[in-house]
């Protein structure tokens, strides 16, 4: 037990339960899986090698896991969290919190405040909480959830999962891998970047980029906009054809795209841009159409509906 200066206590060998008390401390648990509490201050605990348990508390502090499976709490505060070597938990609590995860398969919370959450190598989860927050898979088959905010997510390498499931407005950037992106009711900005990727958009004014690969474009509700880039892209907007409402696909490449529309499309008019002999692949519900040529019209689709 510390006092209520600056206390500086070592553990060593052994499983200790280290309290700084008051002051700005510095606790290292030593071998041995320790319990590490920083009490009010701006304090400093390791927990070096086993599975530990590091709690913050009051105060900007610094939680250093080291090997093992470690959990670690900032409590209140702007604090510094690094999982280190494990699979550890790592939880920011409130204030402006840097999580690390590092090596092994983490979950990590950022807890209210505006975070920046790194998963680093590794399968991991990894939540925003409240506040405008960055999130960063790292390597791995990453979860993340944007949650509340503002908040930026990079999937970076690895085969992603990733969501935003309110209303607030979110950056999402798939990185390398076959990515599945999916937000909430907002006018968001989402990138699949390189791998067969999987983006849905929900309702918002959204702008969705496919990126290299053959990917899958949806969205909602709201005036949207594709560019599904190099592949062979599918662009689903069979939840989206709403009268008055008008979405827009810049990249249309012409006998490789599929274009999905709900079987009770009655539109007047799809734009596009087709050079001679080529063609639009086209579902309507159940049915095929291949339209050839700019200016051609379809009458088995919709006599009133034209391409140009």
């Amino acid at each position: 037990m510390g006092s209520l200066g600056d206390d500086i206590l070592n553990g060593g060998a052994g499983n200790d339960d280290l309290d700084g008390g008051a002051g700005n401390d510095i606790l290292d648990g030593g071998d041995g899986s320790d319990i590490i509490e920083g009490g009010n201050g701006n304090d400093s605990l390791d927990g070096s090698s086993e599975n530990d348990t590091l709690l913050g508390s009051l105060g900007n502090d610094t939680l250093n896991g080291g090997a093992g499976d470690d959990s670690l709490d900032g409590g209140a505060g702007n604090d510094t969290l690094n999982g280190g070597a494990g699979s550890d938990t790592l939880n920011g609590g409130a204030g402006n919190d840097v999580v690390n995860g590092g090596a092994g398969n983490d979950t990590l919370n950022g807890g209210a405040g505006s975070d920046t959450l790194n998963g680093g190598a590794g399968n991991d989860e990894i939540a925003g909480g409240l506040g405008d927050d960055i999130l960063r898979g790292g390597d791995g088959d990453d979860l993340m959830y944007g949650n509340f905010g503002n908040d930026r997510v990079f999937g970076d390498a690895g085969n992603d999962t990733m969501y935003s499931r309110l209303v607030d407005a979110v950056t999402m950037f798939g990185g390398l891998g076959d990515d599945i992106i999916g937000t909430g009711n907002a006018d968001d900005l989402i990138t699949g970047n390189a791998g067969n990727d999987i983006i849905s958009a929900g309702d918002g004014v959204d702008i969705v980029m496919g990126d290299i690969g053959n990917d899958t474009l949806a969205g909602g509700a709201g005036n949207d906009g594709f560019l599904g880039g190099a592949g062979n892209d599918v662009f689903n907007l069979t939840t989206e054809v709403i009268a008055g409402e008008s979405d827009g696909i810049s990249d249309w490449e012409n006998g490789r795209d599929i274009l999905l529309l709900p079987s009770a499309y009655s539109g007047s008019t799809i734009f596009g841009s087709y050079s001679e002999g080529a063609f639009a692949q086209i579902i309507l519900g159940n049915n095929f159409y291949a339209v050839y040529a700019a200016g051609a019209t379809d009458t088995a689709l919709e006599a009133s509906t034209t391409f140009l």
